[in-house]
């Protein structure tokens, strides 16, 4: 099964476990991880190298400036020391973040599971990013000096080139994180509502890469879709709710609109994965009332 993963043929169904689809792209999910932290590191590196070459450089000026001027710029001198502090502080939770990327990685393929990579670091990773877009437009107009780069090459340098990691890490990493998660999310819904599988089985021909998919009108009961239906909260409909979770805004309109939910157009996600969990529940409070008549029967 040779499927390419960045086209449109990738199809979760076709997978039996999260490890069949990391042996089948392990070569290349080792790649696309490692990386994107190689880079990382070298823009730690660099970024490290540019607070020792600035703390160096400050220390020679200001010593010999103070002794012409005396002590009229401690408050200046001030200033430059939290710089230091603060680029100091942010070198060490870079230093953790790389540790903390490495140790997830170990986990993930151990268990050849990219479901199990940190949700959370991914998160951070996202932030951080942000934070840096922000940072590097500052830097040109210099609002925040304890954020600026000053005349360091290298702390420009190492933005850069983290840009470059944050690129690949969105691309690819989380490319074949959010593809492994589909299918750990078709894998249990599949074992806990047959209904799932009778819609979205791999011998149905159905594909999820379908967009603007329309369903065929059918005289089954449909389901109106009233915005301020109030949805049944159990623990059960939560379950589901937490794995359609992992669908993204397309693949849930089209999974909608297989179930024949009236009106799923005009819905948001949250109201979409609502309903769809309220399906998937009640199909599976019916099916032990079904086994129940069937062993009656017999």
């Amino acid at each position: 099964m040779q499927e390419n993963l960045s086209g449109s043929q990738f199809d979760p169904r076709n997978y039996k476990s999260e490890s069949e689809f990391y042996d089948e792209h392990k070569k290349s999910i080792i790649l696309w991880f490692l990386l994107p932290i190689v880079i990382f590191v070298i823009s730690l590196i660099l970024y490290v190298a540019g607070i020792v070459e600035f703390v160096a450089h400050e220390t020679v000026y200001h010593f010999r400036h103070l002794e012409i001027q005396g002590n009229t710029e401690a408050t200046w001198l001030s200033l430059r020391k939290s710089f230091i502090i603060v680029k100091s502080i942010t070198a060490c939770f870079y230093l953790g973040l790389f540790i903390w990327m490495i140790t997830s990685l170990s986990v993930a393929s151990k268990s050849k599971s990219l479901s199990r990579f940190s949700f959370l670091l991914l998160i951070i990773v996202d932030i951080v990013s942000i934070i840096s877009i922000i940072n590097f437009a500052m830097n040109f107009i210099y609002w925040i000096p304890y954020l600026g780069w000053t005349t360091n090459i290298l702390g420009f340098t190492s933005t850069i080139i983290y840009f470059a990691f944050f690129v690949l890490w969105t691309i690819k990493t989380k490319g074949y994180i959010r593809k492994s998660k589909q299918i750990l999310f078709f894998l249990r819904m599949k074992e806990e509502n047959p209904m799932f599988d009778q819609f979205f089985g791999s011998s149905n021909g159905f594909s999820f890469q379908t967009e603007n998919a329309k369903s065929e009108e059918q005289e089954d009961t449909v389901i109106l879709a009233d915005k301020n239906e109030k949805v049944e909260n159990n623990s059960t409909t939560i379950d589901f709710k937490q794995k359609l979770q992992d669908l993204n805004d397309d693949q849930l309109k089209t999974l909608a609109s297989k179930l024949n939910i009236y009106g799923y157009e005009e819905l948001n996600r949250k109201e979409l994965i609502e309903k769809i969990a309220v399906v998937f529940k009640e199909n599976s409070d019916n099916k032990p009332k079904d086994d129940q008549d069937n062993k009656g029967e017999k």
